[in-house]
């Protein structure tokens, strides 16, 4: 599987390692952050719990006025989200 994002007119792709062609597989347990930055947190946050994503951090005002919070997903990569709080 893979990813391809598409940013300022540049790319950045994600993948696995391909085990299949004799790499390791990518380690379960993550030392990374994916972070998402979007406009309606909670409906992002919802969508990750129902897609079985477990809470690491609750998703709540932050000290930085952001609403923020982590969850990690079921391949154990952790995603943290982040909104704007309207004022």
């Amino acid at each position: 599987m893979h990813c391809h994002l598409e940013i300022n007119g540049g790319a950045l792709m994600l993948s696995d390692n391909f085990p299949e062609l004799g790499l390791p597989p990518v380690q379960r347990s993550a030392d990374y952050v994916m972070q998402l930055v979007v406009a309606d947190g909670d409906n992002w946050w919802n969508r990750a719990i129902e897609a079985g994503c477990k809470q690491k951090l609750p998703f709540a005002v932050a000290p930085w006025g952001d609403k923020y919070g982590q969850l990690t997903d079921p391949l154990g990569v952790i995603w943290a989200i982040n909104t704007p709080v309207r004022k």
